[in-house]
C-alpha cells in the first residue's frame, strides 16, 4: 500500500548518519551550546518555520506500517516524505519513543526523559532543532489503516481528527517529518512572530540557526535586539520620508480635531470627525492590553487593503511586518505606524476606541476629509 509515488528527502536518523547537536552541524566557527530549553525551542521555531510540506488541498496524510514512511495525498496526487516517531500521546500526557532525542537532548531533563510528561508542543518544536528537520505531524492511532493526521501549524493548539468524528483522547503518535527546506530568509520571516515577542532569544536563536544553515545574508538587530529586517532593506529610511510631513499633517489634524474624537464606522471604511467631515479610512492594527496586533491577523477587523503590509514585510524582508502581534512598545519603538504611511501614501492618522479594551489605529488622507 505504501509503494513510493513521488519521494523527497533522505532523513534516516541512525548511529552511521546522524547529524551533530544543535549548533554544530556545518559550523565553521562553534558557538557554545544551548544550555536550556528555551535556547532550544528559539532555534527550533525558525527550523520548524523553515521546514515545509505542501498541505494545499491535503485529504490524507497515512502513517506507514513501520511508522517510517509519511505518505501526503492532496488533489494532486500522493508524495511520501521520510519520517521519525518522536513520541505518543496518551490523554494529556505524551512520552518519547525516540531513543536519539535524548542522546542530543543536552541534558535538557525535558528532553532527556523517558518518563511520561505533560503535553507540551514546544517540546516537539525543540525536536525540531535538535534534528534540523520538521514539520511536525500528529497522526491518531486508530483502528483503520486510514487513519489521518492534521497538519500541526507553528503556534497552533495540537488538533487530530480521523476519517470519523475525532476523539480528545484518541492515543496519537508524533512524527517529525522531514519537510522541504525554504531558504534561510523565508524561514526567519515566517518565525517573526515569536521573533518580535521573544528579543532576549531572538538574536542567540538566529545565530545558531544560521550556522546550521550557513548563507549570505544581512540582518538588522534593533538596539532592544529585534530582529527588524534581512536583506537590503531597512526601516530607517522609510521612517525619514514620512516623519516629518506626518508629523505636519497630525498637527493640523489636532488643530481642527480639537476636543471631539473621531468616529468609525461600523464596517471600518469611513472615519468621521467634527463639522461633518468625513474621510474614507484604512484600518492597520489594533491594540489591547498593550499588544499591537496587526489587522490582518485580528480576526475581527474587515479584511481589506491592509492585508498588503504582511506581503511587504515578506518582499522586503522586514520581519515586524511579517508577525501577527507583538508589544505596542516595540511597535512604537520602530515607528511601525510611519512606515505603514510610507507604504500606503497616507498621512493622517487616528486612534479610534473599539470598546473599553481595545482601539484601531486607521489612516487616512487628510486633505480628503478637508483638513
Amino acid at each position: 500500500m505504501f509503494d513510493t509515488i513521488k519521494r523527497v528527502s533522505t532523513f534516516v536518523p541512525n548511529e552511521d548518519n546522524k547529524p551533530e547537536p544543535v549548533a554544530r552541524v556545518s559550523v565553521d566557527k562553534q558557538l557554545p551550546l544551548p544550555t536550556s530549553l528555551d535556547e532550544v525551542i528559539a532555534d527550533g521555531v525558525i527550523t520548524r518555520a523553515g521546514r515545509k510540506i505542501p498541505a494545499d488541498h491535503v485529504v490524507g496524510v497515512q502513517l506507514s506500517p513501520d511508522e517510517r514512511l509519511l505518505r501526503v495525498t492532496t488533489n494532486h496526487g500522493s508524495t511520501d516524505y521520510d519520517a521519525l516517531p518522536l513520541a505518543t500521546i496518551s490523554g494529556d500526557d505524551m512520552q518519547w519513543i525516540c531513543p536519539q532525542v535524548a542522546e542530543r537532548g543536552l541534558g535538557i531533563p525535558e528532553l532527556t526523559t523517558t518518563e511520561l510528561q505533560p503535553v507540551n508542543d514546544a517540546l516537539f518544536t525543540a525536536a525540531c532543532a535538535l534534528f534540523d528537520a520538521g514539520p511536525i505531524v500528529i497522526v491518531p492511532r486508530v483502528a483503520t489503516p486510514e487513519s489521518r493526521g492534521v497538519w500541526k501549524p507553528l503556534g497552533k493548539a495540537l488538533d487530530k481528527w480521523t476519517t470519523d468524528e475525532a476523539q480528545t483522547d484518541t492515543d496519537a503518535i508524533v512524527v517529525l517529518a522531514n519537510g522541504i527546506p525554504s531558504s534561510a530568509r523565508d524561514a526567519i520571516l515566517a518565525a517573526g512572530t515569536y521573533l518580535m515577542n521573544n528579543p532576549a532569544h531572538a538574536t542567540r536563536a538566529l545565530a545558531t540557526y544560521l550556522h546550521r544553515n550557513p548563507t549570505q545574508l544581512q540582518v538588522h538587530v534593533h538596539p532592544a535586539g529585534h530582529i527588524v529586517g534581512v536583506g537590503d532593506d531597512n526601516l530607517d529610511a522609510m521612517i525619514a520620508t514620512t516623519k516629518k510631513p506626518s508629523d505636519n499633517a497630525q498637527q493640523r489634524l489636532m488643530q481642527a480635531m480639537g476636543n471631539t474624537p473621531p468616529l468609525l464606522s461600523p464596517d471600518f471604511a469611513h472615519v468621521s470627525f467634527s463639522h461633518n467631515r468625513q474621510a474614507r479610512c484604512l484600518p492597520v492594527a489594533t491594540v489591547a492590553a498593550g499588544t499591537w496586533t496587526w489587522a490582518w491577523a485580528d480576526p475581527n477587523v474587515p479584511r481589506s487593503a491592509a492585508g498588503k503590509l504582511r506581503s511587504f514585510g515578506y518582499d522586503k524582508g522586514l520581519v515586524p511586518f511579517t508577525a501577527a502581534s507583538m508589544p505596542k512598545k516595540t511597535a512604537d519603538d520602530l515607528h511601525l505606524m510611519e512606515v505603514t504611511k510610507y507604504v500606503f501614501g497616507l498621512l493622517g492618522h487616528a486612534w479610534i476606541p473599539l470598546d473599553s479594551d481595545r482601539s484601531c489605529l486607521v489612516l487616512f488622507d487628510p486633505q480628503e476629509a478637508g483638513l
